[in-house]
Parts: structure tokens; C-alpha cells; sequence
């Protein structure tokens, strides 16, 4: 009996029956993927963006670039009809 459990059991069959090209095809699809993952901003620290008399929060990349989420950008409206600024939301 395999000491494997779960996804990691299913993954291991799934790889057995992978040919050496296979194998070696989908390590380098799995290079590349990892490397486009490092290549995308990364938040620095969060901040807060002023609009008019608005404060949203909200993340800020390495060269001064705020990120704003749909949700934030929502949730702190004034439009918002049930407004709960109470809570942070993670940036």
C-alpha cells in the first residue's frame, strides 16, 4: 500500500504513467509558470488613496502605483447602500 494520501496519491499515478517526454515537458511548462510568477508586482505596503474627501485602501507596488480592489473601491463608496467601514479589509 502507498504511503501517499489524497491529491499527492492521484498525482504520483498520474506521473507513473507520464512517458520521460512527458515528464520532462511538463517540469519545463512548470519552470516557465514560476517564472512568470516572479515576475508579477508585488505590494510593498499598503496605503491609502484620497479621492475628492474619499480615503480608499488600498496596496502599493514598488513605484508608487496604488492597487485598489473592486471590493474595496465598493465597500468604501459613499454610494455603497449599507457602507461598513468598521472592518479593514487585507491589502
Amino acid at each position: 500500500m502507498s504511503d501517499f494520501k489524497g491529491k499527492a496519491k492521484g498525482g504520483k499515478a498520474a506521473n507513473a504513467k507520464r512517458t520521460v517526454e512527458q515528464r520532462k515537458a511538463l517540469s519545463a511548462k512548470m519552470v516557465e509558470a514560476k517564472k512568470e510568477l516572479a515576475r508579477l508586482p508585488v505590494a510593498t505596503h499598503s496605503g491609502v488613496l484620497k479621492i475628492s474627501e474619499m480615503e480608499f485602501p488600498c496596496a502599493v507596488l514598488a513605484g508608487g502605483t496604488r492597487v485598489l480592489t473592486e471590493t474595496t473601491f465598493i465597500c468604501f463608496s459613499p454610494l455603497h447602500p449599507y457602507p461598513d467601514r468598521s472592518t479593514s479589509l487585507a491589502v
